[in-house]
């Protein structure tokens, strides 16, 4: 018998809707309640059977997505965090006996900011959901933290889109590697941009490297971007253009001083990419292992991003293609397939 999912989402991205589009194609339906595209990252919702789509402004009362819930008649409902005060209100005020999930990627770091908003989360969200998906094991700590008994919580929650990402990965073994580093990700200070491009050029300078880096994205700090010729801004990039871009590098680097998960991460991982990742990237928990496919620097530290490029611009077409596969079979760990046998046992 066909389910129905109500989604109540802050910002839609290409890997949530492949996502529910692979649970829908199973003959299920869902309603995807989503707040307006950020023009910083205009992503263009496709038509998929059997989902439809609604504005968040279209909803200016709490009472307004109390009424929609009811209209529904949802058999679950999945809320992307507890940052949209009225999507959870809507969830305490709602007098539904289904399952209502927290989606999250928040990942428990102790600090004290986040031990006095525990207190208060724990009050809000138990009166708001019933279990909690999350992304990996810091963001489950988290969930359990705030009163989610272990069998009401699942990971896996983010999940790559991953079928062109492993074509990718077949034309990439087929062809030359290309001396070249690619960055996807937005152009804002903490995503560590600036970083990366200063120990970018000064590798290049140590050991005199005709190496290139590609910086796919954009953001508030576009128009601050380092100008050089051997770094090459590709602007915002739709997912179906970025395969042709993956074809001319051999590297991925996420220099990020904070990212809770990073599905950027599995979607290069599934490419075949050796990965340069800094140690606040939530995602190398399952995808990268230390010196197997890739390395990690810790963040903000320039000169050991510098010599963690130098060191993949001095290895073979041996070793680049050795942490590649490594990086194709860890990226298998989640699926769309996990992800769809997920929802169906959280109904």
């Amino acid at each position: 018998m066909a389910k129905r999912a109500l989604f109540l989402y802050s910002e839609v991205a290409g890997y949530v809707l492949s996502a529910i589009s692979h649970w829908v194609a199973r003959g299920n339906e869902a309603t995807i309640v989503h707040w307006p595209v950020n023009p910083e990252a205009p992503f263009q919702l496709p038509e998929i059977p059997d989902v439809s789509y609604r504005v968040r402004t279209e909803f200016d009362q709490v009472d307004d997505l109390v009424q929609l819930i009811k209209d529904q008649g949802p058999d679950i409902i999945l809320c992307s965090g507890w940052m949209d005060r009225e999507y959870v209100s809507a969830l305490r005020r709602s007098d539904v006996n289904i399952p209502r999930v927290l989606l999250m990627d928040t990942a428990w770091t102790g600090r004290l900011k986040q031990r006095l908003a525990k207190l208060y989360l724990r009050r809000v969200i138990q009166k708001a959901f019933t279990h909690a998906w999350v992304a990996g094991p810091r963001q489950a700590d988290y969930a359990h933290l705030l009163g989610f008994m272990p069998t009401h919580i699942r990971q896996g929650f983010y999940t790559a889109d991953t079928s062109m990402f492993h074509r990718v990965y077949s034309q990439r073994m087929d062809a030359p590697l290309p001396k070249s580093f690619i960055y996807v990700g937005r152009y804002i200070k903490h995503k560590g941009i600036y970083d990366m491009w200063e120990a970018f050029l000064e590798a290049k300078k140590a050991v005199d490297s005709d190496w290139k880096l590609y910086c796919a994205g954009t953001g508030e700090d576009y128009d601050k971007r380092v100008i050089h010729p051997d770094i090459e801004h590709l602007g915002f990039v739709q997912p179906d253009e970025l395969r042709s871009h993956l074809l001319n590098a051999s590297v991925f680097i996420l220099p990020s001083h904070f990212e809770p998960w990073g599905v950027v991460v599995h979607e290069m991982a599934a490419a075949g990419f050796p990965l340069l990742l800094s140690d606040q990237i939530g995602a190398a928990v399952s995808f990268l292992k230390k010196d197997s496919n890739g390395l990690v620097f810790k963040a903000g530290d320039i000169d050991q991003l510098k010599d963690c490029m130098i060191s993949f611009m001095r290895m073979d077409r041996k070793e680049l293609t050795t942490m590649s596969h490594e990086s194709h079979q860890l990226s298998k760990r989640i699926s769309l397939e996990s992800w769809s046998e997920t929802l169906d046992e959280l109904l």
